[in-house]
């Protein structure tokens, strides 16, 4: 259960990944922008990004753009770097239902992508979340037996082949006596039609799977 908190993502990586608030992409869950495949709750209940490639393209789907991250603005005429006045909450009548949510410490955090990333580190990050993604699926499939093993999968193809081969190569050698003595054709095509049944049911039986039905007349 430990790998599942590992490979899934917050709403606040998605939001930053896409360049929205995480206000924004809880909207869009709520406004059912995204499916039950791309996003769903965790084992203790919180709501989880499942699969982010997916989420990422219900949210371009729905109409919503994609906010590539800005540089951040530095001034050539002064080498000491100024601080951005912080405006105070709803001055100006704006609405940060769109603006990327930055919380102290956030930074620090090695599976965020900060705001002034090139687009490079950004599409490495997007990369990295969909392979841990995928390989959270197959982890699970294989877990609920919706996969197997490759290698064991080609040596149960390989011992079919065979069992199925042996079991219609002696055919001739049991029907030959038979049918050297039949002089009727049709009787000759019953008792091959017959004898390969016979093989092909007892081949089934060998290796457990459902006997072929005989036709009716």
């Amino acid at each position: 259960m430990t790998n599942k908190a590992q490979d899934t993502a917050s709403f606040r990586q998605l939001a930053r990944l896409i360049g929205v608030s995480e206000k924004a992409v809880r909207k869009a869950k709520t406004a059912g922008v995204f499916s039950h495949l791309s996003v769903g709750r965790d084992g203790s209940g919180a709501p989880v990004v499942l699969d982010l490639s997916m989420a990422v393209m219900e949210w371009e789907k729905s109409g919503r753009s994609l906010r590539a991250p800005l540089p951040r603005r530095s001034s050539s005429s002064s080498s000491a770097p100024v601080a951005a006045p912080t405006p105070a909450a709803g001055a100006g009548g704006r609405d940060d239902s769109d603006e990327p949510s930055v919380t102290p410490g956030e930074s620090a955090q090695p599976d965020m992508v900060p705001l002034d990333a090139p687009p490079s580190l950004v599409n490495a990050q997007i990369a990295a979340m969909k392979e841990r993604a995928r390989k959270l699926r197959l982890e699970n499939d294989q877990r609920e037996e919706l996969l197997i093993d490759v290698t064991e999968a080609s040596r149960e193809a390989f011992e079919f082949a065979r069992v199925l081969r042996e079991s219609i190569f002696n055919v001739p050698a049991r029907i030959s006596a038979e049918l050297a003595a039949e002089s009727d054709a049709s009787r000759v095509f019953a008792r091959l039609d017959a004898a390969l049944r016979e093989a092909l049911e007892s081949t089934a039986v060998t290796l457990d799977v459902p006997p072929l039905e005989t036709a009716t007349a």
